[in-house]
């Protein structure tokens, strides 16, 4: 029913798309249409380079060399650009270079939109590597290390086995940042995916925004199998072994340190500087304003992650028993995923904006949609993760004492797999009160949430006031990143 949910507004799109005329064909096609595309596709593969490149580096430097507290302290706060959303980021970014001169210049353009990328992409490749070079069996580096050094160690055995999590991680930068609209449209850098989001909210023209789209949901869906097909090639499994550390000086190791905080200032720099740019009276009426988005933001948010929580569990538990229908639901959430915010909107919108569907369109309901369409997939694979981890027997031997399935669940697999539903319902959150642009095409009248509110105010608000309502949505995600933080320290 949830895969249903999913794949239905999607593939109501392609009987929409065969109404089109033979002009809308041609414009598709056209010299500015294939332009634009190569716009798309240069910013995705310059985004996921760089981000791959970077974030591997980074996850070698705190695996293997500083130390795992630097990498988890260091993964919190690089993270925090990827909870917020993107136009804040260029915004924030905006104000401290500022348009004048050669970096105001080069910020409103393609170099300009591959850098805000960056940053928001970032924690996507190291978080990955992180976890994937905590998989790698030390065994084999400690007896590669007998007759090599390190450098060949980590060329010829660490990284052709976390060569399949690269990968994946590449993919997703790059499909992210290809669909992408807001940050390019903040600088003026145009992109394909831009050109749907504009026929259909601002011109209303159905079928060109549907042509429009196809292209994009194409290379989804080529990489979508890609995807698959790497995942299906991983080594790596769990190991609960010591991770092999290299051995380096410490004045080395205190400059890679140095190096690591510096990523983090400047990652953080923009979104700091906001402060210096608000005063009392604009963050007196930016409360002012945002007080109401404010708590429908958070209404939403907190509805919207305890369905993904509760239904990521439970795809969870589906996938990790093996029930038929497993691998397509598995792969219905992640093209969900996968596809731009724009597109699933578009879906949802077309396929919910009937008679018949008339009490959930016309309400919250349709923005809930949204998230699990959009976000179900990454709680999923939280719990799917944290179920694999729980040995079977310990259900085999309640089963066998009689225990019922909801005996075993409530106290056995729950329990178990807490922090993980914890986990799951905090990156709900967080995405589901970064979200703007399923919420822009989706939200019944007066539900404007704060980041609507913002990008609103955005196009001719007072900078300062803007600057301060963005404080307040960073704040939003920072403090319970703060407390999460927190409480993962005093559990280890």
């Amino acid at each position: 029913m949830v895969g249903a949910l999913v794949l239905l507004p999607l593939i109501w799109l392609i009987p929409e798309s065969t109404k089109a005329g033979a002009l809308s064909w041609e414009a598709l096609v056209s010299a500015k249409m294939g332009r634009l595309f190569v716009h798309s596709l240069f910013l995705g593969l310059g985004v996921a380079l760089l981000s791959s490149l970077v974030g591997t580096l980074l996850a070698l430097l705190s695996i293997k060399i500083v130390g795992m507290r630097w990498g988890v302290n260091v993964g919190v706060l690089l993270v925090i650009p990827l909870l917020i959303p993107p136009y804040i980021v260029a915004f924030a970014w905006y104000v401290l270079i500022g348009r004048e001169g050669v970096l105001g210049e080069a910020l409103f353009g393609f170099w300009g939109t591959v850098w805000v990328h960056f940053w928001i992409y970032l924690p996507i490749p190291l978080l990955l590597v992180q976890r994937a070079l905590r998989q790698v069996d030390p065994d084999l580096e400690a007896a590669a290390r007998l007759v090599a050094p390190w450098r060949v160690v980590l060329r010829r055995v660490t990284l052709p086995l976390i060569l399949p999590t690269l990968k994946i991680a590449f993919l997703l930068v790059f499909i992210l940042s290809f669909g992408e609209v807001s940050v390019a449209n903040f600088l003026r850098y145009p992109v394909f995916s831009m050109q749907s989001f504009t026929y259909f909210t601002a011109f209303y023209d159905t079928k060109m925004a549907i042509l429009t789209a196809l292209p994009t949901v194409v290379v989804v869906l080529v990489l979508r199998w890609g995807m698959g097909q790497i995942m299906a090639q991983s080594p790596l499994r769990l190991s609960l072994k010591p991770l092999e550390q290299i051995a380096l000086s410490r004045g080395v190791v205190w400059v890679l340190q140095g190096v690591m905080v510096v990523m983090v200032m400047i990652a953080l720099m923009p979104l700091v500087h906001l402060w210096y740019v608000s005063d009392l009276a604009s963050f007196k009426e930016a409360w002012q304003q945002g007080w109401a988005p404010l708590m429908r933001s958070l209404v939403d948010a907190g509805f919207g992650a305890t369905l993904l929580m509760v239904l990521g569990f439970l795809g969870g538990y589906w996938l990790q028993k093996g029930f038929r229908g497993g691998g397509l639901l598995e792969g219905i959430l992640l093209l969900g995923f996968m596809l731009p915010a724009s597109i699933v909107g578009m879906g949802l919108s077309l396929f919910w904006n009937q008679a018949w569907s008339g009490m959930i369109y016309g309400s919250v309901g349709i923005i809930l949609l949204a998230y699990l369409s959009k976000y179900l997939f990454i709680t999923t694979k939280l719990s799917h993760l944290a179920l694999a981890q729980i040995p079977t027997s310990m259900e085999e031997s309640a089963s066998l004492m009689g225990a019922s399935w909801g005996v075993v669940m409530r106290r056995i697999l729950i329990p178990l797999s807490l922090p993980s539903l914890q986990l799951g319902w905090l990156v709900g959150f967080w995405f589901a009160i970064r979200e703007s642009t399923m919420t822009m095409l989706l939200y019944p009248a007066g539900e404007a949430t704060l980041p609507i509110h913002i990008l609103t105010q955005m196009a001719n608000g007072d900078p300062a006031v803007v600057a301060s309502l963005s404080l307040m949505m960073v704040g939003v995600v920072v403090i319970p990143l703060g407390i999460y933080w927190v409480i993962t320290r005093s559990r280890r």
